[in-house]
């Protein structure tokens, strides 16, 4: 499959615009500028076994676009990773985002982010956001109430959106979707050859559904556009540098995260040291197209998941959005906008592209 496939562009209109539209259409943007934009999300994570997860979410709670209503927690046991995320959005100053419990595959051992903070025994009936046991039913009740479609930021398997799906489908079409799913030509460290990615290959059923879904809105970034994003050298100076509270937690457990993953054993991501670079941020690049696809080459696609866990190109279902790779020099302005975002010196109103309304 091509590296680089560019969408059809049309020439704009040369019609004149009356003066009243213009003047409407700068109001709706400055509008969007102060705030008024923000949009209802739901972020679905694996948090604990890699670090993409929590770089994702030092970028999704300083988005100034992103009413964060939930921050689901899945896969294997779910509660464990409760348990640690809340740990980090104590630590980050964001307490106040609720958490929601997606389903309980067993009680075991997480990653290495297990038990940083002593998470291990933390109460989660004192985490002051609160906590919702089923998440999934939290879920329901959020998109339910939504008179706009909310955003899923999906992170992981999609083990918790199967059961989504089982108790509401009909629900699928208030929702936009962006997911860090699927390979298409190219593999982890940029080998150019598709291959399983594990959000697919962990829950095969699930992305299957996904992709034969009709939802609002799909996008996904898969592994062709992100195996490069690594924030490194100059770049991450002031990111190590950085006293802004979400960057002091995420070292904190980025330092944590290296020394237990050596400990047991991990052979993915512990070259990356944390004085010197980021890991790839697989899932940071998802969260950054649910605010802007500016930078991003996007290919509408029909996608079939095959019983092997590839991702193909289909003949026909559900279209989705894939973003296949950056712009020409998209990659480097991505970089500098995600270490702003890092810093907190995210700016609003950067892509006008917002699905806000119910497609028919």
């Amino acid at each position: 499959y091509q590296r680089r496939v560019r969408g059809s562009h049309k020439m704009p209109s040369t019609t004149t615009v009356p003066t009243a539209v213009v003047l409407i259409i700068a109001l709706a943007y400055v509008l969007a500028i102060d705030g008024i934009g923000s949009f209802p999300v739901i972020i679905d994570t694996d948090y604990g076994d890699f670090m993409d997860d929590v770089f994702a979410l030092a970028l999704a709670i300083q988005r100034p676009e992103f009413d964060i209503k939930l921050i689901l927690t899945a896969t294997q046991n779910a509660e464990r990773r409760a348990q640690v995320l809340a740990q980090f959005l104590i630590g980050s100053g964001r307490s106040d985002i609720p958490i929601g419990v997606g389903v309980v595959q067993n009680t075991g051992v997480i990653g290495p982010l297990n038990n940083w903070r002593g998470a291990a025994s933390y109460d989660l009936d004192t985490y002051p956001g609160g906590v919702y046991r089923d998440g999934i039913a939290r879920v329901i009740e959020i998109i339910e109430s939504s008179p706009n479609p909310t955003t899923i930021i999906e992170l992981s398997p999609l083990t918790n959106i199967r059961e989504f799906l089982v108790r509401r489908p009909d629900l699928a079409s208030k929702v936009n979707f962006y997911a860090f799913l699927g390979s298409f030509g190219y593999c982890y460290g940029g080998v150019p050859i598709a291959c399983n990615e594990t959000n697919v290959i962990r829950d095969l059923q699930g992305a299957k559904q996904f992709f034969r879904t009709f939802w609002n809105y799909a996008l996904v970034t898969p592994v062709d556009s992100s195996y490069a994003t690594i924030i490194d050298g100059p770049d991450w100076v002031p990111v190590r540098n950085s006293n802004n509270r979400v960057i002091l937690t995420l070292f904190e457990s980025y330092f944590y995260w290296r020394t237990q993953a050596l400990a047991i054993g991990y052979i993915y991501d512990v070259e990356f040291d944390p004085n010197n670079s980021s890991t790839p941020l697989f899932d940071g690049l998802t969260v950054y197209a649910a605010w802007s696809t500016a930078l991003l080459e996007i290919t509408t696609l029909f996608v079939e998941v095959l019983d092997n866990g590839l991702t193909v190109v289909a003949a026909d279902g559900p279209p989705v959005d894939v973003a296949l790779d950056f712009v020409p020099g998209g990659l480097q302005l991505w970089k500098k906008e995600i270490v702003d975002t890092l810093l907190g010196k995210a700016l609003r109103g950067r892509d006008c592209k917002r699905k806000l309304k119910l497609q028919h």
